[in-house]
């Protein structure tokens, strides 16, 4: 390889940043692997439709007449945690750079979510039945 500067040899595996001959800056060479971003991206439109989809529906049944109640209580005590280990694993594998720390993230964020989840959940759930006469 040659110096685009000042057209000398440079040395075989020659791998520093500028050259040794006139000490001006060389180009990253083309064939050097970059680091892969290893966190993922996340969906923020499914993230969110996770997150809401069990408190529409706890809202929507429990508009039902009292006989199928249980139906929002079901949905509430199932769906919630469900969506919560789905977004808290989510947002672990986003933010954590290395293994052990989307562990950790995870560890943290997912009991986290569930209780965001579930307790979203119960206030649809109250919010609906307060509508409809319930009390």
């Amino acid at each position: 390889m040659n110096c685009p500067h000042c057209q000398k040899d440079l040395p075989v595996n020659y791998d520093g940043g500028y050259c040794p001959y006139c000490g001006k800056d060389l180009p990253p060479p083309l064939n050097v692997a970059r680091p892969l971003d290893t966190n993922q991206k996340i969906s923020w439109p499914w993230f969110f439709v996770i997150l809401f989809l069990p408190v529409v529906l706890t809202m929507l049944t429990a508009r039902l007449p009292a006989q199928a109640g249980g139906l929002a209580a079901l949905i509430s005590l199932c769906g919630g945690p469900v969506s919560g280990i789905i977004c808290g694993a989510m947002l672990a594998r986003r933010l954590g750079r290395t293994e052990g720390t989307k562990i950790v993230f995870g560890i943290v964020l997912i009991p986290t979510m569930v209780v965001v989840c579930v307790a979203l959940n119960f206030f649809g759930c109250l919010v609906s039945s307060q509508g409809s006469g319930f009390h």
